[in-house]
């Protein structure tokens, strides 16, 4: 996680069951689970709306069927999910209104890769600068070659007194994706946020 001074770097993962990143359940979602998502993209739109109604059932979603598929999608990349899903995640996303391929992009630590902003029709995401809310976009920068994302970036929408359009407020990055049985360790020079739980 990347705070409003540049350098300072917070660690807010936590690999407990039932914790939450992001937003997003980590400790819930087992490889069943991962499976049960089909790989034709179609077939993974309907499954993602099945997601959504039910959430918008019981009050937990917000926003439309589309925004739903752009932070569904950004979510199943972030995970070492088979390749075949993946594919099928990245023609969902590039069929949402909105998304645009960027071309060549660097990632924040220089690697080079194809980025695309995803398309959101009822509002950007928001983040904080200082405490205060920041409307963003997101944009996947991924692997050419394999389509593995390399990272994740949120940049401002609008100027603000503090913070300038398209200025980066926020980003993720990806050294490696896999399944582990060890608990994550706090990177050296980080501190752990108390703010996630």
């Amino acid at each position: 996680m990347v705070a409003a001074a540049p350098g300072e770097c917070r660690y807010a993962w936590k690999a407990e069951p039932g914790a939450i990143r992001d937003g997003t359940w980590n400790g819930a979602l087992t490889l069943a689970d991962l499976d049960l998502f089909p790989t034709d993209p179609d077939a993974l739109r309907e499954y993602v709306r099945g997601l959504h109604d039910r959430q918008v059932r019981d009050g937990v979603a917000a926003g439309s069927f589309e925004r739903t598929q752009s932070l569904v999608g950004a979510w199943l990349l972030q995970l070492p999910a088979r390749p075949e899903l993946q594919a099928a995640v990245l023609r969902m996303l590039a069929e949402l209104p909105g998304t645009e391929v960027l071309g060549e992009t660097a990632d924040p630590l220089g690697r080079t890769g194809l980025g695309v902003r995803i398309g959101k029709t009822d509002g950007p995401l928001s983040a904080r600068v200082g405490g205060d809310p920041v409307s963003t976009d997101w944009q996947l920068i991924l692997d050419r070659r394999t389509g593995r994302m390399l990272a994740l970036r949120n940049t401002a929408l609008h100027d603000l007194p503090d913070v300038a359009k398209g200025t980066l407020v926020s980003y993720t990055v990806f050294l490696e994706q896999g399944w582990t049985d060890r608990r994550p360790e706090v990177p050296e020079g980080c501190r752990e946020d108390p703010a996630i739980p």
